[in-house]
């Protein structure tokens, strides 16, 4: 049966229809994940919310096809309400709750933290000797309590307002 791909808000992943088989997992898939703003690609599903997950976040087959006619998946996302730290493609690959925590999350030399609500953060961050980290406030209000240090590091601050 041939099987579609709804970005469901997103843009970009899997585009090409696939030939799955009844009773067989589900046929690979050697795409990039789509993007959206704000949100976590979670994997692709028969309905827009609830339904049956067939493709993981990293396009693994998550279930058997059981469908007796073509059908469309569609991309599951997961809302940042704080910050996303993104991926070179500009997808949203983790949200965390405090600047800390998404410093943290930056794998490598450099990253890109995204806000994502008008917030009061109370986490001390210290930008490290030879990480670059990008800080997109996205016109929105971030009310530190704590410091941000910069010590070795660079940051760059882009679109909103830090008060501290």
């Amino acid at each position: 049966m041939a099987v579609t791909f709804d970005a469901n808000g997103g843009s970009g992943g899997q585009t090409a229809n696939v030939n799955a088989t009844f009773g067989q997992a589900m046929p690979a898939i050697t795409t990039t994940k789509p993007i959206r703003d704000g949100y976590i690609f979670e994997g692709w599903y028969d309905a827009t919310s609830d339904g049956t997950q067939y493709y993981t976040k990293t396009d693994a087959s998550a279930n058997i096809w059981d469908k007796v006619a073509s059908t469309t998946l569609y991309a599951r996302w997961t809302q940042c309400t704080k910050y996303g730290v993104l991926d070179s493609a500009g997808g949203t690959i983790a949200c965390y709750d405090t600047l800390a925590d998404a410093y943290n999350g930056i794998t490598g030399s450099s990253g890109t933290i995204k806000a994502y609500g008008d917030m009061i953060d109370t986490s001390a961050v210290t930008i490290g000797s030879g990480k670059s980290v990008t800080l997109s406030i996205n016109n929105k209000t971030i009310t530190r309590t704590d410091s941000i240090t910069v010590d070795g590091g660079e940051l760059t601050v882009s679109g909103g307002t830090i008060d501290c």
